[in-house]
């Protein structure tokens, strides 16, 4: 088996950003509109590029809703254009205590996001490890109302604060998008069947000081439209 790798040329400068929405968990329907917000501005061509990439991240028991990302380009550009193209989309002031824009250097920037005080490792003896199982969930097409809202009522009626079964958070990452690199091929190039996904899913189960990605989780299951050769409904 013979791996390719292409390299590109590290950008000098990149931009760390997040936002916190904290009364976007208030409800469902404030959670439905934030998220909705969240998904027309990813999906806006005049201000998303591959240059950017944003997720949304559900955590604490549903204590926090966070809108974060990397802008590959300058903070003038991202401050002028990019930010208030988000924030005038979502209907709640963000919490500035809990929000963030760092412009960074490339290696100071995998360092932050790895959250760790440097990359370098020993060869030998480096204990750093999570257990984990992951399968990730993917869409091709934008989130429809209906499962936002049957998302977000699930999340909100079983798995805020102590109520919840276990300790939670939820990953929802922008794969694909206006201009991405990714769906500019196709399964010719390798074999691969992601090229036209849209958003990426991850529900995490905390244990500890571990985490396990649960892949049958009925909240997956509510926010991904199934096919219908996979048809599943958990009423």
């Amino acid at each position: 088996m013979t791996f390719h790798l292409q390299t590109s040329p590290a950008p000098a400068r990149v931009v760390q950003w997040e936002f916190s929405f904290p009364r976007a968990l208030a409800s469902v329907s404030a959670a439905v509109s934030a998220f909705r917000g969240v998904q027309d501005f990813a999906l806006s061509a005049a201000v998303i590029d591959r240059n950017s990439g944003l997720g949304v991240t559900i955590a604490d028991n549903a204590a926090s809703f966070v809108v974060h990302g990397v802008y590959m380009g300058s903070i003038a550009a991202f401050r002028d254009t990019i930010a208030p193209a988000l924030l005038a989309r979502v209907p709640f002031a963000h919490d500035p205590k809990g929000s963030a824009v760092q412009e960074l250097g490339w290696i100071a920037s995998l360092t932050r996001m790895a959250g760790s005080a440097a990359l370098a490792v020993p060869l030998a003896g480096y204990g750093a490890r999570d257990n984990l199982f992951a399968k990730s969930v993917t869409t091709p097409r934008p989130f429809s109302e209906a499962a936002l809202r049957r998302f977000f009522s699930f999340v909100l009626a079983n798995g805020v604060g102590d109520a919840a079964p276990v300790g939670w958070f939820s990953i929802i990452d922008l794969y694909g998008g206006p201009d991405s690199a990714i769906s500019t091929r196709d399964e010719s190039f390798a074999a691969y069947s992601g090229y036209r996904d849209l958003w990426v899913v991850q529900n995490c189960e905390l244990f500890g000081f571990f985490f396990v990605l649960v892949s049958i989780s009925p909240w997956l299951y509510w926010l991904v439209q199934p096919r219908k050769q996979r048809k599943v409904r958990m009423d």
